[in-house]
């Protein structure tokens, strides 16, 4: 059976199905979320469990071999970032951080922990799978720092499995797939590789969050606790002030730490130091080489494209990779008043042409997440647009410019109650990669910018066995 096939026929078979087996279905996909944590903190201490598309992705071996080798060439790609922005002014200028980020990075290069550094990246695209212009596709941005969906990904695509794959398997006798790589799995094997490039044979390991005083967002460090937990593997879920110092050695309750898994960027502990509450501890163990996302992880600003993508910064990398920047990675700038290169080439004005090419561009923050404020060229207004290129301009640096990709979108099967109807929705991949594998975090949403966070659904992906 065609790869495009598995879709139609798959479609098909939901729709044959009788009502009640589609209530079924919905009834439990529910219970899994439930119990498989697969929820989002909101306000005053809800929760909102996140849509999970009945449909799944369906990922061809050719696909995943293309897709990990091009991720692998990514990474090691961004590896050379972190030494560069410490020898390169203009790279430090592409990466702006504050004065006091850059007090924690002096300490960073002052005790020569450049090298070995060890980073968990998602690289987000526009990649799908179905169709012969699969391979024709972007990358975005690079996320390295509480990467999302390491917990979901694994459990939506259990889920599915155990619900929806299991009914249609019943009349859809050619249906052969398996789950893609474990996303936790993935995480795991880096940290214990880790500990053992820095000489710790045990993996004590808190998953490092900010806990208190937040408003909401995606928690999946309950359900890595507990996936851990059944490794053998002792996991803490702890916030950044939570952890001592005992003779040198890191602590959280009594329990010595060995590895650090974080959600929390330097420049929310910086804001914890202010308010007079100490973070020495999770400082300790950045000089100490035992955080995951290790100190270069901070260089995932979506500026960092902008290297990428720049004629002059091209001599530091590999031609391999120079061709890899041509032709995945997308035109990207940060704002501020200047004259550099055109999508083409082209010398340019970078103002004026962000103004004049408004349904070619897409702004956005360069540091923040979860799809905020992120504004489509295409979706808005030209005055709107030049009220926000203005805005941008008096506060340089904090925002990028960047080509709009091509944004793609599928049909997926949505029942109502009565019948299945079939709806478009944006969709966007994320991979992450290691040497030992690659994991796939899709995302659909009825909006252009696509994230859970914004109300976005999770797509499973499973390995089409041939």
């Amino acid at each position: 059976m065609g790869h495009i096939d598995m879709y139609t026929n798959f479609n098909r078979e939901i729709v044959n199905l009788p009502p009640r087996a589609l209530k079924d279905i919905l009834k439990g996909i529910k219970l899994e979320s439930k119990r498989q944590k697969v929820f989002m903190n909101i306000d005053k201490g809800g929760i909102k469990y996140i849509d999970i598309k009945l449909r799944p992705w369906f990922i061809t071996k050719t696909q995943v071999r293309f897709l990990h080798k091009i991720c692998l060439e990514m990474r090691s790609a961004l590896a050379r970032l972190f030494p560069l922005y410490f020898s390169n002014k203009e790279v430090r200028q592409i990466l702006p951080f504050n004065e006091d980020e850059k007090e924690w990075f002096n300490l960073f290069n002052k005790r020569n922990i450049l090298a070995n550094q060890t980073v968990l990246e998602r690289l987000d695209s526009n990649v799908t799978f179905q169709g012969k212009r699969w391979a024709e596709f972007k990358f975005i941005e690079s996320n390295s720092v509480g990467v999302g969906g390491i917990h979901y990904v694994p459990v939506i695509n259990k889920i599915i499995n155990k619900v929806v794959i299991k009914a249609i398997k019943r009349n859809f006798k050619n249906l052969r797939v398996s789950p893609t790589d474990d996303f936790r799995d993935i995480l795991l094997g880096m940290m214990k590789k880790h500990a053992l490039s820095i000489g710790r044979r045990r993996l004590n390991v808190a998953l490092v969050e900010v806990l208190y005083d937040t408003e909401g967002g995606t928690d999946e460090f309950l359900g890595l606790k507990e996936y851990f937990g059944h490794k053998g593997i002792k996991a803490f879920v702890c916030d950044p002030r939570d952890l001592y110092l005992k003779k040198r050695e890191i602590y959280f309750k009594n329990n010595q730490i060995d590895i650090m898994y974080r959600d929390s960027e330097i420049y929310e502990l910086i804001d914890i130091e202010k308010k007079g509450k100490s973070v020495r501890a999770i400082k300790e163990a950045f000089l100490n080489n035992q955080v995951i996302s290790s100190a270069s992880g901070e260089l995932d600003h979506k500026s960092t494209f902008e290297i990428l993508t720049r004629e002059d910064l091209l001599k530091h990398f590999t031609p391999a990779q120079r061709k890899l920047f041509k032709d995945y990675v997308v035109w990207t700038r940060l704002i501020f008043e200047r004259n550099t290169s055109s999508p083409a080439g082209k010398r340019i004005d970078l103002i004026y042409f962000m103004k004049k090419n408004k349904n070619n561009l897409v702004i956005k923050p360069n540091r923040a997440y979860g799809g905020k404020n992120v504004s489509i060229g295409l979706f808005t207004r030209q005055n709107s647009w030049e009220t926000l290129i203005d805005k941008c301009v008096k506060q340089p640096s904090e925002y990028v410019i960047q080509e709009l990709a091509e944004i793609k979108s599928e049909a997926f099967p949505v029942f109502d109650g009565n019948k299945v109807a079939f709806k478009d929705s944006y969709v966007i991949t994320g991979c992450a990669a290691t040497d030992t594998g690659i994991a796939f975090l899709g995302r659909a949403s009825a909006e252009p910018v696509v994230n859970v966070s914004r109300g976005g659904a999770l797509i499973a992906t499973f390995l089409l066995d041939s």
